[in-house]
């Protein structure tokens, strides 16, 4: 029989002891490290909550011709700076008479305002902006459709090869697609639907001082409905209705949409790991 000496039993005691300190603060990482995923998990939520679609639209005549005007002058020039008797929406491609065109905000007035600042544009910015017949406008608002920035590329336009910024139309709710809503203004004889301008690109031109919409808004805008639209269950098939064709390739918003000189992407970056950092009232 071997007797271990006192002073290697002492050690092996002060071992034991160390070894359950450390397993007791592995324990408190690993419960400090829960709750900070925990927490991260609820600034998303709230954060994202902030950056939900609107019931309704939101904008009164007298506040929308605050801002109206700035978005003609910007897309549409040549109408001139007095009203005018006609504007094209910016998605049917079509003329209403004026009253039915609204301008209508990407990056929404209701929105979180520090992620805004963070993200370098104010609310009312042109490119902030989108002229869409009131129909349109109110789907918007309600994520049932979105505009997806793509790269730029080469384009024919009027004889001559341009390079052009494309904005990809995706309808996301089936209810416009197979439902009594298949019309986009039915109602001011606009005979277009919403099937026809699923997967349109909008072309814009690619120069930074030309005319188009702003391609973060536009894909911070597209990365919530297409979240939304999941969570509704849209993209799901069901029994008494089919999904939106749209391919996974369709529905992920590209580095494109963050090419920006007034832009930090590493912002995007932390808005998605980091969102503790946007106060809801910055």
């Amino acid at each position: 029989y071997y007797a271990m000496p006192v002073s290697s039993t002492a050690h092996v005691e002060q071992l034991q002891e160390l070894l359950e300190k450390v397993d007791s603060l592995q324990l408190a990482v690993q419960k400090v490290n829960s709750g900070m995923q925990l927490t991260q998990s609820m600034c998303h939520m709230i954060l994202f909550e902030q950056m939900g679609p609107s019931s309704s639209s939101s904008s009164s005549k007298a506040h929308n011709a605050d801002y109206r005007a700035k978005a003609i002058s910007y897309y549409e020039p040549e109408r001139g700076t007095t009203k005018p008797a006609q504007l094209r929406c910016m998605l049917t491609q079509q003329d209403f008479e004026s009253d039915h065109v609204i301008a209508a905000h990407i990056y929404r007035a209701g929105w979180n305002r520090a992620f805004r600042k963070h993200m370098g544009l104010g609310i009312n910015d042109p490119g902030n902006l989108l002229l869409l017949v009131g129909a349109a406008e109110k789907k918007f608002d309600q994520f049932q459709w979105t505009l997806k920035p793509l790269p730029p590329k080469l384009c024919q336009v009027d004889g001559k090869c341009r390079l052009m910024q494309p904005y990809k139309v995706l309808v996301l709710s089936p209810q416009l697609l197979q439902g009594r809503e298949q019309h986009i203004a039915h109602h001011l004889k606009c005979n277009i639907r919403w099937a026809d301008v699923q997967g349109r690109e909008l072309l814009f031109g690619a120069g930074e001082d030309e005319p188009k919409p702003m391609r973060r808004a536009c894909g911070l805008h597209a990365m919530l409905a297409v979240r939304y639209a999941q969570q509704q269950g849209w993209l799901k098939e069901t029994a008494d209705r089919a999904p939106p064709r749209l391919s996974e390739e369709d529905l992920a918003v590209e580095e494109a949409a963050w090419a920006s000189p007034t832009f930090n992407k590493a912002r995007m970056d932390r808005f998605l790991n980091e969102p503790a950092i946007f106060a809801p009232d910055d």
